[in-house]
């Protein structure tokens, strides 16, 4: 927007609309300007504060700054600590939720073009909410690259708007929707508001031991698997307890996870 814009003799024939963002004015009384939906570079308006409070600003503002959310280190933690994923699958279930639209991430940063060399980028948003197309688009194993540990996501693909390379700084997820990891786990009761009773079902199986065992079984060959079947039927074998055992449906999501390890060359 031109600096003509905002600068209409004495600011009277300015009107604004801060909530929606709409503002118009009059040039010099014979021209009438429009503008709807403004936005301000998030950068520009820290440049009005003091610098030694732009970063504290900025994380109190940010995914960062929230407790509902929580990095990708430590999302990935969660998935192996307390939902039993191994770790070297732990990362791939949260993609594959968040594929489904199941999980919710959020990027501090932002940054796509047609070009994968940094600075060359025509596309560029802060506190960007993640879509399913990107999980879907540029998280192929061939074509993209997953920093967990610094929140680093990079991929290539096509994007709705035709970008092709697309980087992702300061991942975050979001903590409620991480309890989809756990097909085991029923959805809240919220029918009754006291205490307690609002916390999700326990968990039948001890995935945990049971991933930890069959990854064991496997690494010493007993038996080996060659299908993502044999996977299952072990996984049936090591939580069969008596007469009753899960169904191939139950443990399919956990063998899935391993199976996708065990035949990668």
């Amino acid at each position: 927007m031109p600096k003509l814009f905002w600068w209409a003799k004495g600011h009277e024939a300015l009107e604004q609309n801060w909530a929606s963002g709409d503002f118009s004015t009059w040039i010099e009384q014979r021209q009438q300007l429009f503008a709807f939906g403004v936005t301000f570079p998030f950068s520009t308006v820290l440049e009005m504060v003091p610098f030694e409070q732009r970063a504290l600003i900025a994380r109190g503002l940010s995914v960062a700054g929230s407790p509902d959310w929580i990095p990708a280190r430590q999302a990935r933690r969660l998935a192996y600590d307390h939902f039993g994923y191994h770790p070297m699958t732990a990362g791939s279930a949260i993609v594959e939720q968040a594929r489904l639209g199941f999980i919710g991430a959020r990027a501090v940063l932002a940054q796509g073009g047609t070009s994968p060399v940094p600075g060359r980028w025509n596309w560029e948003e802060r506190e960007w909410d993640i879509p399913s197309w990107f999980w879907t688009g540029f998280t192929d194993a061939e074509r993209s690259n997953q920093d967990w540990e610094l929140g680093q996501f990079t991929g290539r693909g096509s994007a709705p708007d035709g970008t092709r390379w697309i980087t992702l700084s300061g991942v975050h997820f979001h903590r409620g929707s991480l309890d989809a990891l756990d097909p085991g786990t029923a959805p809240a009761d919220t029918s009754d508001t006291s205490a307690g009773s609002n916390r999700g079902r326990r968990p039948k199986y001890d995935w945990t031991a049971a991933t930890n065992a069959c990854w064991g079984q496997i690494y010493r060959g007993e038996p080996p698997v060659k299908s993502q079947a044999e996977v299952e039927r072990l996984l049936i074998e090591i939580l069969r307890t008596g007469d009753d055992e899960p169904g191939e449906s139950t443990v399919r999501p956990y063998a899935s996870q391993i199976w996708a390890e065990c035949s990668k060359p």
